[in-house]
């Protein structure tokens, strides 16, 4: 009797303690499903050329859970649901915004993790900031016994470098990588609030010119024909560099996407339930894109005053000068190395020349208008 009363209380114990157990994983599982809850919000789909409602600081990474893709509830379920989640790192100076919408924070990590990769990278290939990119060490005549000897480069440079020899071409030296020594003279010129002299300006112009770069895209080799030559790919590097990360994201397996790089963007398919990225883009209001770079450029933050004249910080390399004009463009384009150049050319062209030019290039919008002065 004593043997059957002791099994009884031990079986009586266990099944208390399997209860227990029970109810506070049970718990543990809601409480869990509502931190979830309380932490996914309505989509901020949305970027803009002006910022956005929600800039999150670097590393951050924010998931929302997006609108149903399914038009009845019955059937929807956690795999088909696309959650918004966004990054942040500081590169070229300036902060670098992905967003991208994908299954899982996984999915959108390792996406977000290759993307960041691939422009440090591509920073160390095409920044004239680095002292030991390939950029600069194309021109360090220093190393080199004589200028015209070949240089194998790499792909992404020999990429830039000819889409730039089109550019220059095509604007008649209006877009010029080769206004390195120029652009340097007037960045000091309005940190030290003084005119080069005629002297320093004539200089520093003949030491400009684009047509002294040969490419050969065969062989992947470039020719630098004089010594002195100094490249500055700052109006078309963001916007390479903007795309290629966007190809990365894709390799991966996300469609829809957006990066921002300053005043650059690049985007790609729309949102899911969306007719596009919302763009906020100044005076022109909002846009929905897909698919696209987008660029603006101008004086508006950019400039000095100098024995009271406002000099922009874009140059036009056939004059060595800066605009004095207050002229501001947007441009819309298949890819955003097009339009992050495009949109610079678009500044220091006369508005029916860059029209000529662009209506020979397929998918290009562009917008130009004079800046109001204060």
């Amino acid at each position: 009797m004593t043997a059957h009363s002791n099994c009884s209380n031990v079986f009586t114990y266990r099944l208390i303690v399997v209860a227990k157990i029970s109810v506070f994983v049970l718990c543990l599982i809601l409480v869990l499903e509502a931190v979830a809850y309380l932490t996914q919000t309505r989509s901020q789909a949305a970027t803009g050329l002006a910022v956005t409602d929600h800039t999150p600081s670097q590393g951050e990474v924010t998931m929302v859970q997006n609108d149903r893709l399914t038009r009845d509830p019955a059937t929807e379920t956690l795999a088909n649901r696309l959650f918004d989640f966004t990054f942040t790192q500081i590169h070229m100076a300036m902060p670098i915004r992905i967003t991208v919408w994908a299954k899982d924070e996984r999915q959108a990590r390792l996406a977000g993790r290759a993307a960041f990769k691939r422009i440090s990278s591509l920073v160390q290939v095409l920044s004239n900031y680095e002292p030991e990119s390939e950029l600069n060490r194309l021109v360090a005549f220093d190393e080199i016994k004589s200028p015209g000897q070949p240089q194998r480069i790499s792909s992404d440079l020999l990429a830039v470098l000819s889409y730039s020899k089109q550019l220059f071409q095509l604007t008649d030296g209006a877009f010029d990588p080769s206004a390195g020594p120029v652009i340097d003279l007037w960045k000091q010129a309005r940190k030290e609030k003084t005119l080069p002299s005629r002297r320093e300006l004539d200089h520093a112009l003949g030491r400009v010119g684009f047509d002294q770069i040969e490419i050969d895209s065969d062989k992947r080799e470039v020719r630098v024909l004089r010594s002195g030559v100094q490249l500055d790919l700052g109006a078309i590097a963001k916007g390479y560099i903007a795309d290629e990360a966007l190809e990365v994201i894709r390799n991966m397996g996300i469609d829809s996407a957006c990066i921002e790089a300053g005043g650059d963007f690049v985007v790609g398919q729309s949102p899911p339930g969306t007719s596009g990225w919302k763009i906020d883009v100044p005076v022109l209001g909002t846009m929905r894109l897909d698919n696209c770079g987008i660029s603006v450029s101008g004086d508006t933050v950019q400039f000095a005053e100098i024995e009271s004249i406002r000099y922009s910080h874009v140059v036009d390399p056939r004059s060595g000068k800066p605009l004095t004009n207050r002229i501001m463009a947007v441009v819309i384009a298949p890819q955003a190395i097009q339009s992050d150049a495009l949109a610079t050319s678009a500044c220091i062209l006369e508005e029916a020349a860059f029209e000529s030019i662009v209506e020979g290039i397929d998918g290009v919008r562009f917008w130009r208008w004079p800046v109001e002065r204060q």
